[in-house]
């Protein structure tokens, strides 16, 4: 099956980096939906742009799943077959889905699903349930893990309890950023409530002129992932802002502060979250942003 530019990576492409082996990503990207669902716009160039950041930027190597290619079997091949065999316990892995989702009323609350490319309107046999991916996702050795979901209803994956939500320090001193990478991280972003849409095709900052390239929410991550997440401390006396480290916090209260806000063009309002998995205990997903 032909699902990925780099499907399998050999022990001489391995990035050491942080007490990590290899950075991974898996991304999934849908526009092309078709079946009685109505199609996207920008998933798939929010995808492709995520990987171009994530493998110049910071050295990651990708599962690429967009279109056609993200069918439901693919995606429950990838979950229970190929991600098992390849992710190793000093991996750190970032899963993306950029696509349409779904939320249906449950016993214990939403029901979420990601709904794969060739799903049909209606059918949620053909629907991926988070749930699932929720548990082949944690079975996972891998010490950090990291989901972002930019899609309809994709806080529907909140499953463990919410934890607080760790402040922003100004400083990340070695002690504290030891701990961050050696210590369990099992986090979750999600670009809009259970009960909200995610917009498609809008553009935040109507000043760039810019329209329609890539969703709010992927426009606002690869604004954090160039750099922009980085803002702790402060710049003062000639010194720029930031540390060089974007925590997952430090990434989710960027994407809050840029994407919650109801713009010009829209009134609807979307609300990013970031919740802990059971498997997370006191380290936080990192990116360097100096590199």
């Amino acid at each position: 099956m032909n699902i990925t530019e780099d499907e399998i990576f050999s022990e001489t492409e391995a990035i050491a980096t942080n007490g990590f082996e290899r950075n991974l990503a898996f991304i999934i990207g849908i526009n092309n939906y078709s079946n009685g669902i109505s199609p996207l716009k920008t998933a798939v160039n929010d995808a492709k742009k995520l990987v171009e950041v994530l493998r110049e930027k910071y050295k990651y190597q990708v599962w690429v799943c967009l279109d056609e290619v993200a069918t439901l079997t693919n995606l429950n091949q990838l979950l229970e077959k190929t991600l098992p065999e390849q992710v190793r316990e000093n991996d750190r892995l970032l899963f993306y889905f950029a696509g349409h989702g779904v939320a249906l009323n449950g016993d214990d609350g939403p029901a979420g699903y990601l709904i794969p490319q060739d799903a049909k309107g209606g059918n949620t046999n053909s629907y991926l349930p988070m749930t699932k991916l929720h548990d082949a996702l944690s079975k996972l050795p891998c010490r950090h893990f990291l989901g972002i979901l930019d899609c309809c209803f994709a806080g529907a994956f909140r499953w463990s309890s919410t934890r607080d939500l760790l402040t922003a320090p100004e400083v990340i001193h070695k002690e504290r950023y030891d701990r961050f990478i050696t210590d369990a991280a099992w986090q979750i972003i999600t670009s809009s409530a259970s009960d909200q849409k995610a917009l498609d095709n809008f553009n935040l900052d109507t000043q760039r002129g810019q329209v329609g390239n890539h969703s709010p929410f992927a426009a606002a991550l690869l604004e954090a992932l160039e750099g922009a997440a980085d803002a702790y401390p402060p710049a003062e006396n000639g010194k720029p802002a930031g540390d060089g480290v974007i925590t997952a916090t430090e990434l989710y209260l960027h994407l809050r502060d840029r994407v919650e806000i109801p713009t010009e063009k829209s009134r609807l309002r979307q609300t990013p979250s970031i919740w802990c998995l059971n498997k997370h205990d006191k380290g936080e997903y990192i990116f360097l942003s100096r590199t």
